[in-house]
């Protein structure tokens, strides 16, 4: 049996008898859901070649938000089904790069994309009162873009924020900015003002939330959007009436998110469209004029798909790497994902993946779709990427978002890149890690030991390779690392452990990966040896600078 496409209106009864076979049994995002079946309902879903897929065996492959938004919604939607998949590609679906809205206002050239993306996700929050993550309701991309369309002044609000930052973030000032000024704009203008230029200061309230925002900022760490947009709004209210203050206070939690006074309550930025289902016509229509086909991409035809890739993102290296690596690897199957084209010929969706197949110099085989109106690019590749600790939960595997975690630093620590922050696995070679040393999940009991003095992963990869040499030892290694028992001045593990204590605790840098494993081997190398330590650090820079530590016994060379 071959791979088979067809565009079809799928039905809420169809969605609700496909997801009965779904592969996938993990718990659904039902505000993902949510959002989609808001635009369902809307009228906002168009086709656009992203596929349902089902295997061999009847099972749904992909698909699960989409057909369950469909339920929810009652609202038939098309789409492209790809019927006869290998069920055994299921775990290499949806591991492509996602695009977030970001990414489309950045393609669309919109100054500060990913800037003007995060302010309309904050006011959209705001208005929707959904900083609550447990009761939140999600919005789509669409919805956002829509947003922009029918509130073009937002991006006037972008533009007079932009000296704000630090002191708050370029996003998040511009919404507040824009919501006030929907109150008065001119004073809107003039408290951001106040907060950039301390000179011209009519009001204490601007420079009490600034210099609130820099200490939190000297302190280090994360700073919590609830939190800023709580002090801000309390502040600009204090600057709007004019009333004296000599305190700004807001504790998330305890109290609800400030009201901003006078906000119109026909803002609600949600675009109301009548709900129009797609009837058969319109599904025929649509069809006629998309193809869709199985094709062998090789490295000239991917060559001449990217030479009309006009306006999409910058392509990621490191994506185009891994994809290639896999490709080298056979390890890329046909799994029903789609490469995306216009009915202009040009390249709307999987410039990576032809990137790799020039980079490896191999073919892969892939459904093309063409013939698409070019209006939909800006819907590909929105939903959740299935992760490897996903796919660790289809297989019944145990403490999957550590493991998952391991098998990365496992992958990086083996192929010397450590230290490259770019550096990617495929899901394929995470899983084949797994595979050929399955003894990584011995050492994956172990996180508990380790966890208050850093985020295990590290940890237990580093166990799992000092085990490769002598098994006894690291595991005595992480006990006494963990429980600090029988260590005296001058051991290595004591040494170690003050060091990571210190990290953990430290409001003002934190070390990377590539240092905390560096200090972590060169403990482990002093302890095998049974040498004491003066001090422990990895110079990772200027003349004194070290070569990346090799374990002591491990065989691995770092480069």
């Amino acid at each position: 049996m071959h791979a088979m496409t067809a565009i079809e209106t799928v039905s809420p009864a169809q969605a609700n008898d496909w997801l009965k076979g779904a592969r996938n049994t993990g718990k659904l995002d039902k505000r993902t859901v949510g959002a989609y079946a808001a635009d369902m309902a809307a009228g906002r879903w168009k086709l656009n070649g992203e596929p349902i897929i089902i295997g061999r065996s009847g099972q749904l492959l992909s698909g699960r938000l989409r057909l369950a938004a469909c339920a929810q919604s009652g609202a038939a939607f098309p789409a492209l089904i790809v019927r006869g998949i290998e069920d055994a590609n299921f775990e290499t679906i949806d591991a492509v790069r996602r695009r977030t809205v970001g990414d489309i206002l950045t393609i669309r050239k919109e100054p500060d994309g990913r800037a003007l993306a995060a302010a309309l996700s904050t006011i959209w929050r705001y208005l929707h009162k959904a900083f609550d993550r447990k009761h939140a309701t999600r919005f789509s991309a669409q919805q956002l873009l829509e947003i922009l369309e029918a509130h073009p002044e937002v991006r006037l609000s972008l533009a007079l924020t932009k000296d704000v930052a630090p002191v708050l973030p370029h996003g998040l000032a511009t919404a507040l900015h824009y919501l006030f000024s929907c109150v008065d704009g001119e004073k809107a203008t003039q408290f951001f003002q106040e907060i950039c230029d301390p000179a011209d200061a009519n009001h204490p309230a601007p420079q009490l939330l600034r210099r609130q925002m820099e200490a939190m900022r000297a302190q280090g760490g994360a700073r919590s959007q609830q939190f800023m947009i709580g002090l801000t709004v309390k502040a600009w209210e204090a600057f709007r009436a004019n009333k004296p203050t000599s305190l700004l206070r807001y504790v998330v939690g305890n109290e609800d998110l400030p009201t901003i006074t006078d906000l119109p309550k026909s803002l609600l930025f949600e675009p109301a469209r009548p709900a129009s289902a797609p009837n058969g016509l319109a599904v025929k229509q649509m069809a006629s004029s998309m193809v869709a086909r199985i094709e062998e991409i090789t490295p000239e035809r991917a060559s001449a798909l990217l030479e009309r890739n006009d306006g999409n993102r910058r392509i990621a290296a490191a994506v185009v790497d891994k994809y290639a690596r896999d490709i080298n690897a056979d390890n890329w199957q046909l799994n029903g994902q789609t490469i995306k084209i216009g009915h202009t010929g040009r390249l709307l969706d999987g410039q990576h993946r032809c990137a790799a197949a020039v980079r490896s110099g191999r073919s892969f085989r892939t459904i093309i779709v063409e013939g698409l109106d070019e209006e939909v690019f800006d819907t590909f590749d929105l939903g959740a990427s299935r992760s490897v600790a996903d796919i660790l939960i289809d297989r019944r595997e145990q403490n999957t978002s550590v493991l998952a975690a391991t098998l990365r630093q496992v992958w990086l620590l083996r192929n010397g890149l450590i230290q490259l922050r770019t550096a990617t696995p495929s899901v394929a070679e995470l899983l084949n890690v797994l595979e050929t040393e399955p003894e990584i999940r011995e050492s994956v009991r172990n996180s508990h030991k380790i966890r208050t003095l850093m985020a295990p992963a590290l940890g237990c990869a580093l166990h799992y390779l000092f085990s490769r040499s002598n098994a006894g030892k690291a595991q005595k290694f992480v006990d006494r690392l963990g429980d600090g028992a029988d260590l005296h001045k001058g051991d290595p593990i004591l040494m170690l452990r003050e060091k990571l204590i210190r990290d953990r605790g430290s409001k003002k840098r934190s070390m990377a990966d590539a240092e905390r494993a560096a200090v972590i081997i060169k403990a482990w190398n002093a302890f095998v040896a049974g040498s004491k330590l003066h001090t422990l650090r990895w110079i990772n820079s200027g003349p004194r600078r070290e070569e990346f530590p090799t374990i002591a016994g491990g065989g691995i060379d770092h480069g």
